[in-house]
């Protein structure tokens, strides 16, 4: 009776930390965090607040700015242009 709980204890625990680590990459997930950024975006539109949609936009463009820091010049090298 023991070994059956503890070996059905020992399935179950690889099982939680799974769903646990899964919940948190789908947290840091590129399209959930857009979606958040579009969700509070259209309420700001929806309650016609264009002072916080341009502070949104731009702590969003700054973030973009980050990310893309670094990565030479996106324009160029996208369309296959050399310098």
């Amino acid at each position: 009776m023991t070994l059956a709980i503890l070996g059905i204890c020992s399935a179950l625990i690889p099982f939680i930390i799974y769903l646990i680590k899964r919940q948190q990459a789908k947290d840091s997930d590129p399209l959930t965090i857009r979606q958040r950024y579009e969700e509070e975006t259209r309420k700001l539109i929806a309650a016609k607040d264009a002072s916080g949609i341009n502070i949104a936009l731009d702590e969003r463009l700054r973030q973009i700015s980050r990310n893309t820091s670094g990565q030479g010049s996106g324009a160029n090298q996208s369309r296959g242009e050399s310098k």
